[in-house]
């Protein structure tokens, strides 16, 4: 029973004839509006997630891993299967393209998928490899966006940085008129919609968007609505029809995320929510699954046009609750009790066994994943595929590193006690942690090399030097050339200082310090402070740049130069090439 189960988590709406709301009535209502009967789902829900908030994160995730009946099959993916870039992603998504016909069986010569909120980009690599499995004379193509880990103005917190697989396919990866690749930005959605049209009709569209929610874990499904929503009307816009497509959600006890599954049952033939077997068990996650688009339905109104004009309203829900019929609600209400029960079992089972050794218990969870492993390969038919099949014919990722280590610790109420003791308890905490930082510093995890840069130096910058303009970087968020948990932790400092100083940094003449022609010495408050990093990086390269021209140099000594941006670290491969 368990078995099946884990394999049988899905809901599907019955449509009845559902018809689009008027124009008119899209972000006209407050969003204020709630339904009672899924604010009593969610508050039940919220109450046994408030049993973990003492639980240490390290401890507590370490403990539902062991637990996770589908732990061995990723393992087996990797290891057995010899998949491209398995991740557990990889594995979601072969379960989600094997358990619905988002692929019809009668898919033409050329299938053209398009990937929001991709990074790292497991989802492309199990896709073709259900594609060369089940349709293997079928020519592929895909782009994808996600926000881009080579913009350091994107918020590390949101933004994956891991680009082993993006290195590979540089091309096919677009980010919009802002080149920050936020699906959130109106520019951003027309550019890809418009690129996307040059290549080809668009048969699928996945949207795996998230946003760290793990200090707000009672208001998950508010705080990631306008992504989710932005993915939504990027997809309408991408489809033809019949096309398919999926979008990652939680829970859907707000008005907002109930408008959205009322308007993809308008736009499709079908809808379903699954959370696949290999999704974490106690965690809100599943994906909506949308099939045959009606794409002459929606162009024959001003629907698209008007929701990307007012997706970003604040205080606006996309609808009244009076614009969704009582049926449609009864069915949601269904579907998020369903799902909650599933979570609540998880949940209260894993809190009853924290801490505790039970032989019978642990033989019986060892037995439930050897066959949950041969479940899975059974019911999907999941095979091997030839190396030259793979979409990098056969590069080997390390994908067991983790290159976005969680900086969070201690338990849920611990971190909400941090903003409420005094400020030099606080520097306390901090120093401590700091000091955990040094004692770690050997085990951080860096970047594999998976793709060499051998660059002849002798050679013209301008032949491996690209420009690319963009929306202009206001503080450095992000960066690829540092550790990300000891990145995360300047930014937290950074902050608490900010806030204990209240301090604005201006240009002074100490900004920049010549000590002789040869040595430059940056001022690095000013890298804390500065309003505008933009500037700020533009005079050091421009300063930089000007004194080896005009004392015409042959050797130069820069100290306490930020390398955090391709923009500088392009300029010292530029001055390598050229001094």
């Amino acid at each position: 029973m368990e078995l099946f189960n884990n394999f049988n988590k899905k809901f599907s709406f019955k449509n009845a004839g559902y018809q689009l709301p008027p124009i008119e009535l899209f972000y006209s209502s407050e969003d204020t509006e709630k339904y009672e009967p899924l604010q009593i789902i969610k508050a039940i829900l919220n109450y046994v997630k408030s049993k973990l908030n003492d639980k240490k994160i390290e401890e507590w995730s370490e403990h539902t891993r062991r637990r996770n009946p589908a732990q061995q099959i990723v393992f087996h993916l990797k290891n057995s299967i010899k998949g491209e870039f398995v991740t557990q992603a990889f594995a979601k998504f072969y379960e989600c393209l094997s358990s619905y016909k988002m692929i019809h069986d009668g898919v033409s010569e050329k299938f053209f998928s398009v990937h929001l909120c991709e990074c790292p980009g497991a989802f492309i690599t199990s896709l073709n490899h259900y594609l060369k499995t089940n349709h293997p004379h079928t020519e592929f193509t895909w782009r994808a966006t996600t926000l881009n880990p080579y913009y350091e103005g994107n918020s590390i917190s949101n933004t994956i940085l891991d680009d082993r697989f993006m290195v590979y396919t540089l091309p096919n990866w677009f980010f919009g008129e802002t080149y920050s690749g936020d699906i959130t930005d109106e520019g951003n959605i027309r550019s890809l919609v418009d690129y996307c049209k040059t290549i080809a009709d668009v048969d699928l569209v996945t949207c795996d968007g998230s946003i760290d929610c793990l200090d707000k874990p009672q208001a998950q499904e508010e705080y990631v609505s306008q992504l989710h929503t932005a993915e939504f009307i990027t997809s309408l816009a991408l489809l033809r029809e019949g096309g398919s497509m999926l979008i990652k959600l939680f829970t859907f006890f707000e008005l907002s995320t109930v408008s959205l599954l009322f308007v993809l049952n308008c736009c499709f033939e079908q809808v379903h929510i699954f959370k696949p077997s290999t999704s974490k068990e106690g965690n809100s996650e599943v994906y909506v699954i949308c099939l045959n688009f009606r794409r002459n339905l929606v162009s024959n109104t001003n629907l698209i046009e008007h929701l990307l004009k007012n997706f970003k309203r604040e205080g606006k829900s996309m609808l009244p609750l009076s614009a969704i019929p009582h049926d449609f609600l009864d069915q949601v209400t269904n579907a998020a009790r369903f799902f909650m029960n599933q979570q609540v079992a998880v949940i209260e089972n894993n809190i009853r066994t924290f801490r505790k050794y039970d032989k019978r218990e642990y033989e019986r969870i060892k037995m439930i994943k050897f066959q949950m492993v041969e479940e899975y390969i059974k019911l999907y038919r999941m095979q091997a595929i030839d190396e030259s099949q793979k979409l990098l014919h056969g590069v080997v990722f390390n994908t067991d590193i983790n290159l976005n280590e969680r900086v969070h610790r201690g338990s849920h109420s611990e971190r909400l006690s941090f903003q409420n003791v005094t400020k030099n308890e606080q520097l306390q905490i901090l120093c401590d942690r700091l000091r955990d930082f040094y004692e770690r510093i050997p085990e951080q995890p860096l970047l594999p090399s998976n793709k060499e840069q051998n660059i002849d130096l002798s050679i013209s910058p301008e032949n491996f030097i690209r420009l690319i303009r963009g929306k202009p970087i206001e503080r450095v968020l992000s960066s690829k050339f540092i550790v990300v948990s000891i990145f995360k932790f300047f930014l937290e400092l950074r902050s608490f200082l900010s806030d204990l100083t209240q301090e604005e940094g201006t240009y002074t003449g100490r900004n920049f310090i010549f000590h002789d022609d040869n040595f430059l010495s940056l001022e690095m408050e000013y890298f804390r402070r500065t309003p505008s990093y933009d500037s700020y990086e533009k005079d050091i390269a421009i300063k930089i740049l000007n004194h080896i021209y005009d004392e015409k140099l042959e050797s130069f000594i820069v100290e306490a130069l930020p390398l955090l941006t391709q923009f500088l670290v392009g300029v010292i491969l530029y001055l390598a090439s050229k001094i």
